[in-house]
């Protein structure tokens, strides 16, 4: 059924008010944003309403004066759910105990999990463009991942070395290794990309006094770059 107008109004409201003074609390009606520094506007009250009636699709319409300097930031856009219109905070926003920032979706978040602690969860990574570490220091690049490092029959303090191609690292990157599955005579001498990048070096020495066979172990790594 279409809306029957029952009356038209064509001033506007003014509620609890003393007429013509400032404390007139007031609902108001327009094009446009709120003009903060003329009439009517700018004599309603702190805690009265505009409706912009020329308001974008699925952006909320609705405005609150909290106020009265006469400028046109006395009035803030009141956020509505679905609301799809850019917002400013110029106050703190704090979320209480662990709840959290979806992005995205629920699989992507951002919270505390405890006291004094951030927590990121994100299925496919995160990527990050810097990270200060300490003072002065800045991480610009981390890369991680997992491998496989094969290794032949090594006799008594034999060296050997295994490589593995890493897409994005460069011979700027300081790797830290983290093995599991080796043999527990098996020393690693050497874990560093080579020059050009892109290939992990890995290297080991059997330091038992007998000969190993074939050797093959799982290994972790994370690679960053550091500029100070």
């Amino acid at each position: 059924m279409a809306l029957n107008e029952k009356s038209t109004l064509t001033q506007p409201i003014e509620i609890n008010a003393t007429a013509g003074t400032s404390s007139d609390i007031a609902i108001l009606e327009g094009t446009g944003a709120p003009d903060g520094n003329s009439d009517p506007q700018s004599s309603a009250a702190k805690g009265s309403l505009y409706i912009r009636s020329d308001a974008t699709d699925d952006e909320s319409p609705l405005y609150l004066k909290v106020d009265n300097d006469g400028a046109d930031d006395d009035w803030v856009p009141v956020i509505v759910e679905k609301d799809e219109a850019d917002k400013i905070l110029e106050g703190h926003l704090t979320l209480d105990a662990d709840k959290k920032l979806y992005l995205r979706g629920t699989d992507n978040y951002i919270h505390s999990n405890s006291g004094s602690k951030i927590a990121i969860t994100a299925p496919s990574g995160v990527d990050l463009s810097r990270m200060t570490v300490g003072t002065g220091t800045y991480i610009s690049s981390m890369l991680a991942g997992s491998g496989t490092a094969v290794f032949g029959a090594l006799g008594s303090m034999a060296a050997s070395s295994t490589s593995l191609a890493v897409t994005g690292l460069t011979q700027n990157h300081k790797c830290i290794f983290s093995p599991s599955g080796f043999s527990a005579c098996l020393q690693l001498t050497d874990f560093s990309c080579s020059p050009g990048g892109g290939v992990l070096t890995i290297g080991v020495v059997n330091t038992a006094s007998t000969t190993t066979g074939v050797i093959t172990g799982t290994f972790s790594y994370m690679a960053v770059t550091d500029v100070a």
